[in-house]
């Protein structure tokens, strides 16, 4: 593994990018060293977005891409797309005749985002599923990608309706619900579609160890979230009728618990706290537990949250899980496996980062 701790370059390019093809078209603006930010997360409805000054007056009305080269003293080099982006809004500052912009940028998840159905969005039984959120996407100038693991050839077992002025991206999300899939965003600009991964299950992306690689702000924070925990999901669906060859049930329900290990079990906190999970898509009993654990973990209780500084690491987004070792800060040495929850990422020398991370485990 690099030590991207060690002296470094970072340099930075901001291309202009066609908003349909997703295809450089050889423009550049000139960015300010040191005068930008990006912010990735996981609970946003953009993935990420951008605080940027470009010199120049110039009218932006295609996308920006970032590109980020770390050069390391050693001679290793390593480069990343950090992002592509809808500018949406420009404030310029004129000085002794020297022009720059102020420009706010969103992924292109924002054309989703910020857009509701111009008709209902109805699809029969039997209607591919991957085909629907192709069309979905692409309707409006954007360009999917599915990620491996996708069951490409699900197709819906019961006819699904979304009615017009509905927000285009809490379609995909619902759909994604039903399928254990869900949407994103990825650095080049494409909308993706991938199977949901559970936290605890996704592969470890990187280690911070202190006194290598980062540098961090003391303590831990811990956000108290318990209002919203529950402890019990019961998740279920029923309807009337199905098809002779669809292969599920008319009903079913799965009832799943926190383990009483956990510090809002049902042992620990002596009563039940229970969210009924309505599924409207037949599923198998299997996808059914499955929804309702997803839910399950992400209102689980009190969330502890590392909060750390520390220098660029190419590639590393929000929602990867990284391994956490402390052994000065603390009365005790820190060792735990964790998500990034967000990344707030400068511009400029050693391209630094103010991260928050969630406790896994």
């Amino acid at each position: 593994m690099l030590d991207y701790g060690q002296s470094r370059t970072d340099a930075y390019s901001y291309c202009l990018v066609n908003p349909f093809t997703l295809q450089e078209t050889g423009e550049m603006l000139e960015g300010i060293e040191g005068d930008g930010n990006i912010t990735y997360g996981t609970d946003t409805d953009n993935g990420y977005s951008a605080s940027l000054k470009v010199m120049g007056s110039q009218t932006i009305n295609q996308l920006v891409r970032i590109k980020h080269t770390v050069t390391l003293d050693d001679g290793s080099q390593d480069a990343e797309t950090l992002g592509t982006f809808f500018v949406d809004g420009t404030s310029s500052t004129w000085r002794r005749g020297i022009v720059t912009q102020s420009l706010q940028c969103y992924s292109t998840m924002y054309r989703l985002s910020q857009d509701v159905l111009e008709s209902d969005f109805t699809r029969p039984a039997g209607y591919n599923i991957v085909q629907e959120v192709q069309e979905l996407v692409e309707a409006d100038g954007g360009l999917l990608r599915v990620l491996p693991g996708v069951e490409t050839g699900r197709e819906h077992t019961i006819d699904i309706w979304f009615d017009v002025g509905t927000n285009k991206k809490s379609v995909l999300d619902q759909i994604g619900s039903w399928t254990s899939c869900e949407v994103g965003v990825d650095d080049e600009g494409y909308i993706t579609w991938g199977p949901y991964v559970a936290p605890l299950d996704r592969a470890l992306t990187y280690t911070f160890v202190n006194g290598q690689n980062c540098v961090y702000e003391p303590g831990m924070d811990l956000d108290d979230t318990r209002s919203d925990a529950v402890n019990r999901v019961v998740a279920h669906f029923s309807r009337e009728s199905k098809a002779s060859d669809d292969p599920y049930g008319l009903a079913d329900s799965v009832v799943v618990d926190l383990p009483d290990t956990e510090p809002y079990s049902y042992r620990v906190i002596g009563r039940h706290k229970t969210y009924d999970l309505e599924v409207s898509e037949p599923c198998t009993h299997d996808e059914l537990t499955a929804q309702a654990l997803r839910y399950l973990d992400s209102h689980k209780g009190s969330n502890t949250y590392i909060q750390i500084s520390h220098v660029g690491i190419p590639r590393l987004r929000a929602g990867d899980v990284v391994r956490y070792i402390n052994y000065e800060d603390g009365e005790q040495m820190v060792d735990r496996i964790c998500m990034v929850d967000q990344i707030s990422m400068t511009l400029g020398k050693l391209c630094m980062c103010s991260t928050k991370l969630l406790v896994l485990s």
